[in-house]
């Protein structure tokens, strides 16, 4: 099983990428897990929900690595990486946020070099794609278009950025959700703070699934789009300027950022994607089509 788990995340049309990345990758991963465990054992009785998500984003940051054939049930070895890193990769990120939110000074070491690892592995395949004059698309994984790359690239910043602010909303515990309940108290929000504090962290949750892996990506940029300019509203931030630097913030970011995420609403997610994928393998009704 573990080699055709290792054939399916590095098929032999990937020229650029090597079977040792990937098992390097499950040997920091497993370190990363196990530190925190062993060593952090303490953060269960200060904070045992920070504790708790912590172990279950690195099971499934190392359970992601070994997406098989079986649970996507279809032979293309493209489609075997792209979930397998799309997944993998939003899963470390919460594992990694989480630690330092913990001060696991170990487990973050191994989550950060993991993360690098992977930016490697993204950008062996980006470049082998790029690089490749050949016409036979079959031996593209995603493209040779520079530019659909390059707005991966975007997709990705976009989606994983948002992670830190669901983390301490949802996971981080209520030491750090009682401090966000302050704050969304002052916006004016009273007695349901907390509700809001919960809210905006499942959105976040979703948008930031949805842009970073490329699922129902149109639906979760119009949801992010939306909840980003209400955020802004509440915040001030239109009354403040336009300049970001202003006291408080100015309009200049959330307007920024809310307008490229809602430019996936429009072209939807690139072949690099869980969209593509469901796209390509089962069969959608037209509406369901539409939310990719």
């Amino acid at each position: 099983m573990i080699n055709h788990v290792i054939r399916s995340n590095y098929p032999k049309k990937i020229r650029g990428l090597s079977i040792y990345l990937w098992l390097i990758l499950v040997v920091v991963y497993l370190f990363g897990f196990l530190s925190y465990v062993l060593l952090d054992t303490k953060l269960f009785f200060s904070n045992p929900q920070l504790f708790c998500f912590t172990i279950l984003s690195s099971i499934i940051t190392l359970a992601s690595l070994f997406i098989s054939p079986r649970l996507l049930k279809t032979r293309n070895p493209s489609s075997y990486f792209i979930a397998s890193y799309l997944i993998s990769m939003f899963c470390l990120i919460i594992s990694l946020r989480l630690s330092s939110l913990s001060n696991a000074y170990f487990s973050e070491t191994f989550w950060f070099v993991a993360f690098s690892l992977n930016v490697i592995r993204f950008f062996s395949v980006c470049l082998n794609d790029i690089w490749q004059v050949n016409d036979d698309h079959e031996d593209f994984l995603v493209s040779n278009n520079v530019i659909e790359w390059q707005l991966l690239v975007i997709r990705l910043a976009i989606g994983l950025d948002l992670i830190p602010h669901f983390c301490e909303k949802l996971f981080a515990g209520e030491s750090f959700r009682f401090a966000l309940t302050q704050n969304f108290e002052q916006l004016g929000l009273g007695h349901n703070a907390l509700l809001f504090v919960i809210l905006s962290g499942f959105i976040e949750l979703f948008g930031a699934f949805s842009i970073s892996c490329g699922f129902l990506t149109r639906l979760g940029s119009i949801c992010l789009f939306i909840y980003i300019i209400v955020a802004a509203f509440l915040g001030h931030h239109f009354a403040l300027g336009f300049m970001w630097v202003n006291r408080g913030g100015g309009w200049e970011f959330p307007v920024l950022w809310s307008i490229l995420i809602l430019s996936f609403s429009l072209f939807g997610a690139c072949g690099f994607s869980l969209d593509f994928i469901l796209n390509k393998h089962l069969k959608l009704p037209s509406w369901v089509r539409w939310l990719l």
